[in-house]
């Protein structure tokens, strides 16, 4: 039989496929298996978006009859309501465009910092990477690939400790406490960044945090 000789851009392209499908077999596993609705986007950042890069909803866009969400990095408090997405496997190009990943459960690119199951963490600001936030809660690491967190959707509020004073209006650092063995609280080591909207807050005291558009937002216990 004859030889088949491939042009380089169809080659490219068979290569970019085959290498999509053995990334999706090994990121969607049955522990980590959604409900199948995954988002079709194209990057409105200027900027190439990682495989498995939080990313934020900017708004919407029909190319060829084919509606797409267009996203961008973090923070952008004017577009789409501050709507969280996750990218797949795929890093996505500039003007590029891919799929999201369907949740709850999700793997997620960090900023390469130390984190462990039960870390909270979200966005970090004018980043495709994960920091200490809210939005997600950690349950372990990627066995194989680096700086990829395994997480699931977290909503829930975090009992926290101011650890410098946050004036109204502003933001500042708050430790996140968390139950031990004995069913006390302590405080934990990891600071979070968290915003004072009503009053001011001393430090040294006892706040909630809500997570509220993708940031936490402080209230101090009376």
């Amino acid at each position: 039989m004859s030889a088949i000789t491939l042009k380089e851009a169809t080659f490219k392209r068979i290569m970019d496929a085959v290498q999509f499908v053995e990334k999706s077999r090994a990121t969607f596993g049955s522990q980590f298996r959604g409900d199948g609705a995954k988002t079709n986007l194209r990057t409105d950042s200027g900027q190439v978006i990682p495989a498995y890069g939080l990313m934020q909803a900017s708004g919407t866009v029909k190319v060829s009859n084919v509606n797409y969400v267009t996203v961008e990095r973090a923070f952008d408090y004017n577009a789409a309501q501050s709507i969280y997405l996750v990218n797949g496997p795929q890093e996505v190009k500039v003007d590029g465009y891919g799929t999201t990943q369907d949740g709850p459960y999700y793997k997620i690119l960090s900023d390469g910092g130390t984190y462990a199951a039960g870390d909270r963490i979200g966005w970090k600001a004018s980043s495709f990477e994960a920091t200490n936030g809210c939005l997600f809660t950690v349950i372990g690491t990627d066995p194989i690939e680096e700086d990829i967190l395994l997480c699931c959707r977290d909503d829930s509020c975090a009992y926290g400790r101011t650890s410098a004073s946050i004036t109204a209006g502003s933001s500042g650092n708050v430790l996140i406490w968390k139950a031990n063995g004995s069913g006390n609280w302590s405080a934990g080591s990891k600071t979070h960044t968290a915003h004072a909207l009503v009053s001011n807050i001393a430090s040294g005291e006892d706040v909630i945090l809500f997570p509220v558009n993708g940031r936490w937002l402080a209230t101090e216990i009376c």
